[in-house]
């Protein structure tokens, strides 16, 4: 008798080609090859093999992102540029075959931008994308899907803020109905050359010296070459000082008047009712102009002297 054989495989397509009996196959099917006298009686053997060829399973993934989301997570595993990545997933199909994923990343750029501005402090806030600003600094804000790829946008603000500063001193009247006053004004910080203005910047002039000015307030403004300013407020009076005797009966003592200062020849000395006894005894002393209220005494001892330097017509009041 002849012998006869049967082999049945199951395979996955890429395990392909199978081989058997030297012979490569590539498709499912019943192949029968006869082995000449292959068995114990000298007689041929047929032998038959059965294939069922299993598919494996492809996928296909296409992913566009914007690089400020990476890296994008595929399968476990992180990817940060653009590219085409294919992986083997083991025995992952319903054939218990492996599966071939492969995934298409387009990565998307982001856009930024910086903007730097230069801007007088007169003229702050500066408004930026909706939102306004009031001291120098750098700003960052994100625009979401601002750009032409649909990603977010990083804009960037550099605000430098330009400030002029100013020291003011004013020199006072020596009547209150005297025109003798003056302002002094001192700037740093701007650009150039400045110009001083004593109404607002309605008029200028290029000194920085005010002089000859009666009595009231003054609104100042210092503008420099860019068109930058400043304004403030100055008043122009007498120097006025108000008897209090807090420390002792002293007129040298300048914790005893009300401006923390002993009077000059330009102070307007006021000694009000009720107050301790004034005494100047040890120095000589001075003042524009002097005013007793009721009760109020001012006692000069010592052959000392108090000198009274103007005649005013117009006193100030207490």
């Amino acid at each position: 008798d002849s012998s006869f054989s049967i082999t049945n495989v199951s395979i996955c397509n890429n395990l392909l080609p199978y081989n058997w009996n030297g012979v490569e196959y590539n498709t499912s099917g019943s192949y029968t090859i006869v082995l000449p006298a292959a068995n114990g009686n000298g007689c041929d053997s047929t032998a038959t093999l059965n294939l069922m060829v299993k598919d494996t399973s492809f996928s296909i993934t296409n992913i566009s992102v914007c690089n400020n989301l990476l890296p994008y997570n595929w399968n476990g595993v992180d990817y940060s540029t653009s590219g085409s990545y294919t992986i083997v997933l083991p025995a992952a199909s319903v054939n218990g075959c492996d599966s071939t994923a492969t995934l298409n990343l387009t990565v998307r750029d982001t856009s930024f931008s910086i903007t730097n501005i230069s801007i007088c402090s007169n003229l702050l806030p500066y408004n930026w994308n909706g939102v306004e600003y009031s001291a120098a600094g750098s700003y960052t804000i994100l625009l979401p899907s601002a750009n032409e790829n649909g990603c977010d946008s990083t804009a960037t603000l550099n605000l430098i803020v330009k400030a002029i500063s100013l020291t003011l001193t004013s020199e006072p009247l020596s009547c209150l109905e005297s025109t003798n006053g003056a302002i002094l004004i001192s700037a740093s910080g701007g650009s150039g050359e400045y110009e001083y203005s004593l109404n607002a910047g309605q008029s200028y002039q290029s000194s920085a010296t005010f002089e000859n000015l009666s009595a009231g307030n003054y609104q100042t403004r210092v503008r420099d070459s860019e068109g930058c300013f400043i304004d403030t407020t100055l008043l122009v009076s007498i120097d006025k000082a108000i008897w209090t005797g807090l420390v002792n009966s002293d007129w040298h003592t300048a914790a005893n008047w009300s401006s923390g200062a002993v009077p000059t020849a330009k102070t307007h000395v006021i000694i009000p009712a009720g107050t301790p006894d004034c005494i100047i005894s040890n120095s000589n002393a001075t003042a524009a102009s002097v005013q007793l209220l009721t009760n109020g005494f001012i006692k000069v001892e010592n052959d000392k002297e108090l000198s009274i330097t103007e005649k005013c017509a117009v006193l100030p009041n207490n």
